[in-house]
């Protein structure tokens, strides 16, 4: 599926990029270091209206703003431009 963002949005693959570690009775273990990771992703697609931002650019975005979903195996989110704090 081909997902293009119209207008002034960003489609950003969030897909976790560590491995869980797990006990051997499937409790999921976090160290305080991922508690503290900021929203960081990596951008599939933007919209025409979008200067400065280009696909494959990873980013730190606003916590609180966009579209969350899954779409073959990914967690992608789409969110507004003006919601990037920073290129990576």
């Amino acid at each position: 599926m081909q997902i293009e963002p119209l207008n002034d949005n960003i489609l950003i693959d969030i897909t976790p990029k560590k491995e869980e570690n797990k006990t051997d009775f499937g409790f999921l273990l976090v160290s305080e270091g991922d508690k503290q990771q900021p929203n960081r992703g990596i951008i599939q697609a933007v919209g025409d209206k979008v200067e400065g931002l280009a696909e494959g650019d990873e980013i730190v975005y606003n916590k609180w703003g966009g579209t969350q979903f899954d779409c073959e195996g990914k967690k992608l989110l789409l969110i507004k431009s003006a919601s990037v704090l920073a290129k990576i």
